[in-house]
Order: C-alpha cells, then sequence, then structure tokens
C-alpha cells in the first residue's frame, strides 16, 4: 500500500470519526438520566433545614459525555410551599457509568406553628426536589427533568425530641417565632 493509500484511508477515517462522534454524543446524551437524589445528612433546627446530599446520573451510552449543571427546587408536598432551590455544578460521566454528584443546601425555613402542628400531625413529611440536568453541545442546550418524593418526618420528629429534652432549646424555638416565655 502507497503513501497516498494510507494518506487517503486516514482522511477517510478521520472524516468518519468526525461525522460519527458528534452523533453517538448526542445519543449517549440522551440517555443520561438523573437516577436517584439521596440525602446523606438532613438536620432540623431553629434555623431551617439543612442538608447533605448526592445525585446520582447515568450514562448507559457508548460514549463519555458532560452534564453543566443540575438546577432543583425543593418543594413541602403537604402544602406546595416552596422551601428552596439551588444548582449543583456538572461532571463528565464516562460511557456505560453514574457519576455521584454531592450537593449541600441550608434552607432558610421554618414553619409556622400552624403548620408544624399539622406537619407533626400527618406522620408524613413529603418533600419533592425536581429540577433538570442540563448540557450544551454544538451550540443546543439539552435538559432532563427529574423528580424524587422523599419523606423527612422522621428528621422533625428527631428535632421535636431533641427540643423537648432541652428547655432552653426551646426557649430559643419560642425566641424565633416571636414567643416571649
Amino acid at each position: 500500500m502507497g503513501i497516498g493509500v494510507k494518506i487517503l484511508v486516514g482522511v477517510i477515517l478521520a472524516l468518519l470519526f468526525a461525522a460519527v462522534y458528534p452523533a453517538m454524543y448526542l445519543a449517549s446524551l440522551n440517555m443520561v438520566e438523573v437516577e436517584d437524589v439521596q440525602f446523606l445528612e438532613l438536620t432540623i433546627d431553629e434555623q431551617g433545614i439543612a442538608f447533605r446530599g448526592t445525585v446520582v446520573l447515568d450514562n448507559p451510552g457508548l460514549v463519555a459525555v458532560t452534564v453543566d449543571q443540575i438546577r432543583y427546587r425543593i418543594i413541602l408536598e403537604n402544602t406546595g410551599e416552596e422551601l428552596g432551590r439551588g444548582t449543583i455544578d456538572g461532571s463528565g460521566i464516562t460511557a456505560g457509568d453514574e457519576a455521584e454528584l454531592p450537593f449541600t443546601n441550608v434552607l432558610d425555613w421554618r414553619p409556622n406553628m400552624a403548620t408544624a402542628q399539622d406537619l407533626l400531625k400527618n406522620r408524613v413529611l413529603l418533600i419533592r426536589i425536581e429540577g433538570d440536568a442540563s448540557a450544551k453541545f454544538l451550540g443546543m442546550t439539552f435538559t432532563k427533568p427529574f423528580q424524587f418524593t422523599l419523606d423527612i418526618h422522621p428528621y422533625l420528629e428527631e428535632y421535636v425530641q431533641e427540643l423537648m429534652r432541652d428547655p432552653n432549646a426551646l426557649k430559643e424555638l419560642a425566641a424565633a417565632y416571636g414567643f416571649t416565655p
């Protein structure tokens, strides 16, 4: 095989790769899903709700892709009230693999007394985490919506039990709600 044929084969392979790779990337990007949202730690106190968790992205595609960011909102299912929102930096996800993206947030939310009583009485306190993962490729933006529901009632119960054991905490809580002992 002469040098000219080798160059021609090389150019043809490069052109094929240049044509096929974007299609494979787009197909892989389209397959990415937010597989799970987990809270690793959640605390409720007089300052609000603080949490640390992970979002798990799955890429079953044939090529690695990059998700630019994940935007999310946290909504109290019982009332429809938005508790907060945030953005998580994106990450590259290798082909056929998952990526865990960590996040933390502090929501400056404290229920009013009527809502707190209602939440404790219901025995279930569901929050909905909804949002979208987004990526840009060839000047286009792709988004994948997601939604997960979690019960945080056990954390609220734990907080109330701690309050009941600590008289100073009860005074601080009363002060936070504008009550004077």
